[in-house]
């Protein structure tokens, strides 16, 4: 569910809070120079400062719809300069939400979305919106009115430590406000607190500045420009205030029983309550990757959640399961005889790629990858299937072929699978395959002293991120699904022939979590060389722009403790490390007397993508971090 805000100011971004926190995706929209006196718990500030966080939730200033999307894929809220709510019609929010806090509408009609909510006094339930919510301090504070308006504005700012009109500072005259105090400063009263054309502005009570406009703004004689806390809790200054949150969760209140009324209309006249209908007629105009929040890999469940998911889950103790999922590696691993063990895996994600069967055919090679990190050979596969009831049988087919012909290629076969309906289209295979034991490779086995060598290029959850928001080439996206589709049979062959001790291929983890669990099972540290990996075009300068995918920050909050970068290393690069990889190269951990003849075989070899030594493994010093990077 996607909520438009309109208004970034303390009360707006207190809604915000409880929305983002709800698991709703926000934008918001802005003046080009906000009036907001609490700033330090303001979304606005993104629009001067360019960015800025409230309550650990960065806000992003962007300079047009495509970016807001993008920044929202990231697990951000952009804000817009959009005072005329020009970009809804581009957004198509399911909420509309008005916290402009004008005391009347200006512009907000209820057939803007779905669900459209006036916060304050100027709307009418009924008339330019569905629902009202009440911001008078007081004992209605926060209800929701589904017929009538507001209670009406008073002028007197609300109660607090026994002060009401008297916390709050008025600009002295027209002109250009100047601070000369800061956010969280004690004052007494009579204070000097800004200034406008000379004149100053003075505090009227003890206590700490609790919210001061910014220096430049234009202000007219008797406007609000600053508020003084009584309370002198330097703690309040950066959370968002008991009223902001109470608007908020009245918002959250009306945007619940207005779209569970929508659901129950919609159930009498669909099929499926609440299901997205796509005009599939109009194929050629509809992009798969538009069909899903997150792409590919980038769509896994962190690492560190994982973790916590899996943590209390009783382990059955079987000395024929050699790799379960108590161990953080790519396959489980159950042995049949002395010298034949049976390797397990299952994967599968949203739409990668706009082509149906470039999809299916990515996500099969992604699946088969977990059976060539353990050094495995897959023999049957099962069809993993989602697809919304709607989608024509063609492309369903195409899906189905680009697996089918993915798993021809490694010589298995599909042999069955399962379907279901869903709005999001999922694909993925479950695969079975055979390894000799005495030829295993877990992603735990690495010494001190090996050579890692990688087989891909690095970068396309950045790629596939900036092609969902039409920022990448034809000719990025066309090399970034080529690497995507290439098996790693290949440079498993070479490997299974060297004296490899460790691999894992790099998926949804990123180079960075991948290479930590490599660290962590093996109780080793990792030096890698972040110049030394080869990346797909566009990768790096989409990372500079910020154009990544939300799986990014959960792998940086998953692994940047045992992270320890060199000084100076480019925040983009780091960025391209922690990125998900989608059917990602493998990670080799190799002796170091046969790693110059294992890279020359890849290297020979036209379907092993890339071939370049990436670091090595070092003994692991308690206390210190697992990963150190170097870097320019």
């Amino acid at each position: 569910m996607l909520a438009l805000i309109r208004g970034a100011g303390d009360i707006a971004t207190g809604i915000a809070l409880r929305l983002y926190r709800a698991g709703i995706r926000v934008a918001m929209l802005e003046v080009a120079e906000p009036t907001t006196i609490r700033r330090t718990v303001a979304f606005s500030e993104a629009v001067r400062l360019g960015e800025c966080a409230v309550e650990g939730i960065t806000a992003r200033l962007a300079f047009n719809v495509d970016e807001a999307l993008l920044a929202i894929g990231r697990g951000e809220v952009p804000v817009l300069v959009d005072p005329g709510a020009a970009s809804v019609e581009a957004f198509a929010p399911d909420v509309l939400v008005d916290a402009i806090l004008a005391k009347r509408n200006l512009g907000t009609t209820i057939d803007m979305a779905p669900a459209v909510v006036g916060v304050g006094p100027g709307f009418t339930a009924g008339l330019d919106c569905h629902a009202v919510v009440e911001t008078m301090r007081g004992h209605y504070l926060g209800r929701v009115h589904y017929e009538g308006s507001a209670l009406p504005n008073t002028g007197i700012p609300g109660l607090i430590g026994g002060f009401a009109g008297e916390r709050v500072m008025r600009a002295p005259a027209d002109g250009v406000f100047r601070g000369r105090v800061r956010i969280g400063d004690e004052v007494r009263s009579g204070d000097v607190c800004g200034e406008v054309a000379g004149l100053p502005m003075r505090a009227t009570i003890d206590g700490v500045i609790r919210g001061l406009l910014a220096d430049g703004v234009h202000v007219s004689a008797g406007m609000k420009a600053g508020d003084v806390d009584p309370r002198c809790e330097p703690g309040f200054i950066r959370c968002a205030s008991d009223k902001a949150l109470a608007v908020g969760g009245g918002v959250l209140e009306a945007i619940l029983a207005l779209t569970s009324a929508l659901v129950r209309q919609r159930s009498r006249e669909t099929t499926l309550p609440g299901r997205v209908s796509h005009d599939w007629r109009m194929m050629d105009d509809i992009k798969l990757t538009k069909l899903s929040e997150c792409a590919g890999c980038g769509a896994k469940v962190g690492a560190g959640v994982l973790a916590q998911l899996l943590s209390d889950l009783p382990v059955k103790r079987d000395p024929r399961l050699i790799v379960g999922f108590d161990k953080s590696d790519d396959a489980a691993v159950y042995q049949l005889t002395d010298d034949l063990a049976m390797v397990m895996t299952c994967d599968f994600f949203p739409p990668i790629a706009d082509d149906p069967y470039t999809y299916g055919a990515i996500a099969a090679a992604n699946a088969l990858s977990d059976i060539y990190a353990m050094g495995g050979e897959p023999t049957i596969a099962l069809n993993i299937m989602a697809v919304p009831e709607s989608m024509p049988r063609e492309v369903v087919h195409e899906i189905l072929r680009g697996g089918y012909e993915k798993v021809a290629e490694t010589g298995a076969s599909i042999a069955g699978g399962h379907s279901i309906y869903d709005e999001e289209p999922k694909y993925g295979l479950a695969v079975c395959g055979l390894v000799d034991p005495r030829r295993l490779l877990s992603n735990s086995g690495a010494r001190p002293g090996d050579v890692l060598v990688f087989t891909k290029k690095l970068g396309s959850g950045c790629v596939v991120t900036a092609a969902k928001g039409d920022l990448a080439s034809e000719a990025q996206v066309a090399a970034a699904e080529a690497s995507m589709m290439t098996l790693n049979r290949y440079a498993r062959d070479i490997m299974a022939v060297h004296d490899c001790h460790a691999a894992t291929d790099v998926t949804g983890f990123g180079v960075f979590g991948h290479v930590l669990e490599m660290a962590q099972g093996a109780d080793v540290a990792v030096e890698l060389d972040a110049d030394a990996f080869e990346l797909l075009d566009g990768a790096r300068a989409t990372a500079r722009l910020g154009i990544l995918p939300a799986g990014m920050y959960r792998n940086r909050r998953f692994a940047e403790a045992e992270v320890e970068p060199a000084e100076g290393m480019p925040r983009d690069l780091l960025d391209v490390l922690f990125c998900p990889e989608t059917s990602g190269g493998l990670m080799i951990a190799v002796s170091p007397d046969d790693a110059e003849a294992l890279l020359a075989d890849l290297a020979a070899d036209p379907r092993v993508p890339s071939a370049v030594v990436v670091g090595r493994v070092a003994e692991h010093v308690p206390g210190t971090r697992r990963i150190r990077v170097r870097g320019v």
